[in-house]
């Protein structure tokens, strides 16, 4: 499954396939965070859903990027106007499991410490394996049970996230693309997805390999790949545009043809 969403990244499906054989053996996976580093890109989220997907577990999106309010992750007062649980709540809520896969978004522009609380102490309790297990939520008042939940993290960097935090996550590294495995993605992941979002057949389009190196070459040399699939996906739009010109075209004459 792992094969099949993202080309290469050997290192990195060899050390998430050991995570799941220890995970099986020992019948849960408390204790362990992982955390996808590298550029923007790369397939931090999608391998994310790719994990979710191998254990055939529910998915939870969690964006942490720019979070400021501890109320976000630990649920509002009762008595506070427009009062709402915290994530984690809404999370179980949402998938109606307990052993959910939450991956968290952008921990390392995770917001710093404000009147409104220390959103890293939050997510401190949140994910420790130690302390999750009971975890208050402000508005339900009540602990929950945290410790089946198996948490991914992605960042860009480690230098902003908190020391306490780091220590307690397992690094998983993720370089950036070279030219040929570009290419490779490009054919193989990119423009079938370009191709089915944009209702063209795979017969419609021939992309050269000269024009396509040429466009990672030129436009897209960046370590991840989301800014080709943006450039593949303005070649489709465009493509499609033509197409659709051409059969309103000979709709018109096959409408002038009947009339006469």
């Amino acid at each position: 499954m792992l094969d099949e969403d993202h080309y290469r990244l050997s290192e990195v499906k060899e050390r998430i396939l050991e995570f799941i054989a220890v995970g099986r053996l020992r019948g849960t996976s408390k204790g362990k965070i992982i955390r996808l580093s590298g550029p923007p890109g790369v397939g931090k989220t999608s391998i994310g859903r790719s994990i979710a997907r191998a254990l055939d577990c529910k998915f939870f999106l969690f964006s942490v990027g720019g979070l400021f309010d501890v109320a976000e992750i630990k649920g509002h007062r009762r008595t506070c106007i427009g009062a709402m649980p915290g994530k984690m709540v809404q999370c179980l809520k949402n998938v109606g499991t307990e052993n959910p896969l939450v991956l968290i978004d952008e921990i390392d522009k995770l917001g710093v410490r404000c009147h409104d609380g220390d959103p890293a102490s939050a997510m401190l309790e949140l994910l420790d394996p130690e302390q999750n297990a009971n975890f208050l939520d402000h508005y339900l008042d009540i602990t929950i049970g945290l410790s089946k939940v198996l948490f991914v993290c992605t960042a860009n960097v480690a230098d902003t996230i908190p020391s306490p935090l780091l220590n307690r996550m397992e690094v998983i590294n993720l370089s950036g693309y070279i030219t040929k495995e570009k290419m490779y993605i490009a054919r193989d992941y990119l423009e079938k997805t370009a191709g089915r979002d944009c209702g063209i057949k795979p017969e419609q389009v021939n992309v050269s390999d000269a024009a396509l190196l040429s466009l990672i070459e030129n436009y897209c040399r960046e370590s991840g790949v989301r800014n080709l699939q943006k450039q593949i996906e303005k070649i489709f739009r465009k493509l499609k545009v033509r197409i659709g010109k051409l059969n309103g075209f000979s709709h018109t004459c096959q409408h002038l043809l009947c009339r006469n």
